[in-house]
Formats: structure tokens, C-alpha cells, sequence
């Protein structure tokens, strides 16, 4: 399925070995947090909408979004029902914004694509925050997995290369 020249994946857990579809959804959610931990996110981001809709409306109105963001964009959205009035909203990684070191010139730019990401969100409320592994996005957008979608293609996080050190003997 795609949407807005962005590729979409609902996650569908009838692809798995019974030994994984057999689990408890708890053990479930501890494996997509961690598949989910080994991408690179820039953005943890909820989503929310002014008025009530349809799960269908949220699920493309976050695809658009994301697609309208950036070119290589990506995310993984979770999407859930508020306890109190049932209004649904997501709750989204995003990847894919910006590649810039972290200089002076990087942080600008990583200002302005947050910015951008805000200002093209125009349904309700929006709040972002630079993703940071320690805070446990990646574990609290797995907790309902079925209730998730990956957009876009995921880039995998890379480790920092280690510096040669030349040994003089």
C-alpha cells in the first residue's frame, strides 16, 4: 500500500513463526521495541486531532504528513484512543529530516526541519521533541502492536565509527 509517494506497512502479525504468534503481547511489544530502538530516530512526536474522526482519516493524515516533511522521511506510528473523551491520536517516531553534524550550522538545521514539522501538522495539536534513546519512545510506541504502521523506508541506526589510532613503535 502507498501513500503520497511514501511506502506504508501495517504490521501483521500473521506472517510469524507460531512460536512468536503464540506469545504474550507483552513479549510481543519487548520485540518491536526493540526492532523499533535499532533504527535511526530523530523525532518523537504525538499527534492529535481538533475534532473527532475516523481511525481510517488519522491513519492517512499521519501518513501525509510525514510525507510531506521531508523527502526521506520516515516513521513508526502507533495509534491509540484517549481514555477520557476517545479521540484518537498518534504517537510517532520520525527519521529522515536532516543529516547534519552536530555543529552550530547542524542544530539551525535541525531547528528548522522541527519547525517545518510543526507547521505542516494542520489538525489538531502537535508536540515534538528530539528523540532521545534513554527517555523509551521506542518501547512506549510498541505497547499495542497491532495498533502500529512503519511509513516510509526505515534507516537502520549506524554506530559511530571508531577513529584509526596509529601506533608509533
Amino acid at each position: 500500500m502507498r501513500a503520497h509517494g511514501t511506502h506504508v506497512m501495517r504490521l501483521d502479525f500473521g506472517f510469524l513463526p507460531q512460536r512468536l504468534v503464540t506469545m504474550q503481547p507483552t513479549s510481543i511489544s519487548t520485540h518491536l521495541a526493540h526492532y523499533l530502538a535499532s533504527f535511526h530516530w530523530q523525532v518523537w512526536a504525538t499527534v492529535t486531532f481538533d475534532r473527532p474522526v475516523t481511525d481510517e482519516f488519522v491513519r492517512t493524515a499521519v501518513r501525509q504528513w510525514v510525507g510531506g516533511i521531508g523527502s526521506q522521511a520516515y516513521a513508526y506510528a502507533a495509534f491509540e484512543r484517549g481514555t477520557h473523551f476517545g479521540r484518537c491520536h498518534a504517537h510517532t517516531l520520525v527519521g529522515g529530516l536532516f543529516t547534519a553534524a552536530r555543529t552550530e550550522p547542524g542544530r539551525v538545521l535541525r531547528a528548522a526541519a522541527l519547525s517545518h514539522a510543526t507547521r505542516t501538522w494542520r489538525f489538531g495539536q502537535i508536540q515534538l521533541a528530539p528523540y532521545d534513546p534513554a527517555r523509551g519512545a521506542a518501547r512506549y510506541a510498541s505497547k499495542c502492536p497491532d495498533d502500529g504502521e512503519l511509513i516510509g523506508l526505515l534507516k537502520r541506526h549506524r554506530g559511530r565509527r571508531k577513529r584509526a589510532r596509529h601506533v608509533v613503535g
